[in-house]
């Protein structure tokens, strides 16, 4: 399945991991304040343990609009820490970090990210 279309059907008021990634080719900072600076070029996978609707409306402020939010996987709180470690630990092996931000990767792949993410969830225990 395409992960753009499985976001619609998630709730936004569910938790989970997303992706995320400007829809601009003008470099952003990824929050304020900070160095490094991605563009339609990267890619954000990231957990919110609030909902996804909040999370969405911070990147939204963030990046002025101009930014894609898509929730690839609903999970709870409690097991989110250790899927995102699982995640970002097998991404690392296949691309590039953007800066120093640890979940922001240097590539367009957002579909074979949302597989990974599947997989690695599929396998996990705690899920």
């Amino acid at each position: 399945m395409k992960f753009e279309d499985l976001a619609m059907t998630i709730p936004g008021a569910a938790t989970g991991i997303y992706i995320a990634h400007p829809t601009t080719d003008i470099l952003k900072p990824t929050y304020r304040g900070h160095k490094t600076q991605v563009n339609h070029l990267h890619t954000k996978i990231g957990i919110t343990t609030k909902s996804f609707v909040e999370r969405e409306n911070e990147y939204m402020r963030t990046f002025q609009y101009e930014v894609a939010f898509y929730p690839i996987l609903i999970a709870t709180p409690e097991v989110l820490a250790a899927l995102e470690t699982g995640v970002l630990q097998e991404l690392l092996t296949c691309y590039s970090k953007s800066g120093s931000a640890k979940e922001w990767f240097f590539t367009t792949e957002r579909q074979a990210i949302a597989e990974l993410v599947w997989k690695i969830a599929d396998s996990s225990p705690t899920r």
